[in-house]
């Protein structure tokens, strides 16, 4: 589904939920044709002339928001320098998604698919997994893209993953913010680069900008006045400092990992599959190495933990 935001500016919506494997995208049909993710699905790209796009922008390397590159033969591929190898090595990759460690937390092998290939919307042309994808260029934070009309400057926004990216359109006062989508449960950070600091500092940069018009990966478009984007926004960023304030609670006598997550019970998805449950052990420790870091939390060893 297109939805027009202005002449040249489009957001484009899978056709079934704006959930894992789609995402949204932002299409900029300008003198350079650019699209920023590519999670939407092929048949809302359909609606654009997907092989004239010439300028591919990627948030992050999170499936749901790169699984539509080949629908784009002509775009040059832009990511994050932080995330560079994780195009281009297997290595890297699963580094980047603390798969490795999945014994170490769940104490077994993996017996259950994320998602099944069989089960995939018939629309999402790859499956899961590594996927090689040959950039042109990385960017860094403030790095501007001049489309003719339109300039897109990208904002290192890190915490969901160590190289997510949002992109701000300051002549709109428009926001894309990617991963940091105001959901109701909050912000994820369960993968190895993710990183609680990071992600608290990129909400604060979101506050600050205050843009008009934010545009998110996987909900609705917010815009001000009939939306109080920021109160939105402090209210995404309180459900981490609960969550947290919810260990120190517990934390009050020692504790191990597998008790302060089934003592918190309150992670989305929490024991109904494995990979809800790996998440929620892969967030609690970001919480963690972050009160740790801040002098809040001692490793006591043998798997314990302890507030200070």
């Amino acid at each position: 589904m297109l939805i027009r935001i202005t002449p040249r500016i489009k957001l484009l919506r899978p056709a079934g939920k704006t959930l894992y494997p789609y995402s949204n995208s932002l299409y900029i049909d300008d003198d350079i044709k650019a699209i920023i993710d590519a999670g939407a699905g092929g048949r809302s790209y359909q609606d654009i002339a997907a092989g004239q796009v010439e300028l591919l922008l990627l948030s992050h390397y999170h499936f749901d928001h790169i699984n539509g590159w080949p629908f784009f033969p002509q775009a040059s591929v832009y990511a994050g320098q932080e995330e560079a190898l994780v195009y281009s090595s297997p290595e890297e990759y699963f580094s980047h998604t603390g798969r490795y460690r999945w014994r170490e937390l769940m104490g077994e092998d993996k017996t259950e698919a994320l998602r099944s290939p069989q089960d995939l919307p018939d629309d999402v042309p790859v499956k899961p997994g590594f996927h090689s994808i040959n950039l042109q260029g990385c960017f860094s934070d403030k790095k501007v893209f001049d489309l003719g009309r339109t300039r897109i400057q990208a904002l290192h926004l890190p915490g969901h993953t160590g190289g997510h990216y949002g992109f701000y359109l300051e002549e709109e006062e428009m926001l894309f913010s990617g991963d940091l989508d105001l959901a109701p449960q909050g912000p994820w950070y369960g993968g190895e680069s993710s990183d609680v600091e990071e992600l608290m500092e990129s909400i604060e940069r979101i506050i600050e900008i205050n843009p008009r018009l934010l545009i998110t990966s996987h909900r609705r478009i917010f815009q001000r006045p009939e939306d109080n984007i920021v109160k939105s926004v402090l209210e995404y960023r309180d459900i981490v400092l609960r969550r947290e304030d919810r260990m120190l609670q517990i934390l009050k006598e020692p504790a191990t990992l597998d008790q302060i997550v089934s003592t918190m019970g309150d992670f989305p998805g929490l024991g109904r599959s494995q990979y809800a449950t790996f998440y929620a052990k892969m967030m609690t420790l970001k919480h963690l190495d972050y009160m740790m870091k801040t002098g809040r939390v001692e490793d006591l060893g043998n798997a314990y933990y302890l507030r200070r």
